[in-house]
């Protein structure tokens, strides 16, 4: 038997719908898929920044911890700067003239004060004004000369 197709507009009309719908797919994966890729490298981005803020905030800190190191070991310095003005200061306001100081050593926080002296009261004054120190050594050159060595502990 035969057959014949009467509406064949039918047909074609249901072949064109088929195109449209394929068209339609194929443009909705494509879109889809578009769209994934923009989310994907926006989101990408996002954490590249991210993370790129959180390095320089990290890199900031480190900077800000290294400048209070820096501050911290001026300030030391410059309290120790103090300790031995202080220290200066007070020889240059103890030492009668008739004492003369012919060395100064330092080792550590030890310090060895050399000198003459014409009395040994002179001496005294000068070990009794200093502080945490120790009268090491005295010896009688002449009746008008006396070495003496004296050895300080001082926090420097």
């Amino acid at each position: 038997m035969v057959e014949i197709n009467l509406l064949p507009w039918r047909k074609v009309l249901q072949e064109k719908q088929m195109r449209i719908l394929q068209l339609l797919g194929v443009t909705g994966c494509s879109f889809l898929c578009l769209l994934w890729l923009i989310l994907h490298f926006y989101f990408t981005h996002l954490l590249f920044v991210k993370r790129l803020h959180a390095q320089e905030v990290q890199k900031q800190a480190i900077q800000l911890q290294q400048q209070e190191q820096i501050t911290q070991v001026l300030e030391k310095l410059n309290t120790k700067q103090l300790a031995i003005y202080h220290f200066f200061q007070q020889i240059a306001h103890t030492a009668s003239p008739p004492l003369f100081l012919t060395s100064l050593s330092r080792h550590g926080n030890e310090i060895r004060l050399t000198g003459k002296a014409i009395s040994m009261q002179d001496i005294t004054i000068l070990q009794h004004h200093l502080s945490s120190s120790i009268l090491e050594e005295v010896k009688q050159v002449s009746p008008a000369e006396i070495n003496f060595q004296i050895k300080m502990v001082v926090n420097l």
